[in-house]
C-alpha cells in the first residue's frame, strides 16, 4: 500500500485495521486532489478495494475559509 501511495506522490502517515463498516483506515497525504483521486480511481478500477476518502482541513486552512466566508455573497443575505 505504501508503494501504491508513493507512486502517486503520496505518503501513508498512519494505517489501522478497524472494526465496523471499514476493515482498515489509512491517513495519507497527497500533493494535490488530482493525485488522491487518481489513487481512488486506480484502486476501484482494478476491483481490488473500495476506497472512501475524506479530505482533512488543517486549522490554518479552516481559519482562511472562515475569513473568506465573510466576504461571500450568500443568497438571501442583504
Amino acid at each position: 500500500m505504501t508503494k501504491f501511495a508513493q507512486s502517486a506522490g503520496g505518503n501513508i502517515d498512519a494505517f489501522y485495521f478497524a472494526f465496523g463498516p471499514y476493515d482498515a483506515v489509512a491517513i495519507a497525504d497527497y500533493p494535490d486532489t488530482v493525485s488522491a483521486v487518481a489513487v481512488s480511481v486506480a484502486a476501484s478500477g482494478a476491483g481490488v478495494v473500495h476506497l472512501t476518502m475524506t479530505p482533512l482541513v488543517t486549522p490554518a486552512e479552516m481559519d482562511q475559509a472562515i475569513e473568506k466566508s465573510a466576504t461571500l455573497a450568500v443568497p438571501g443575505r442583504v
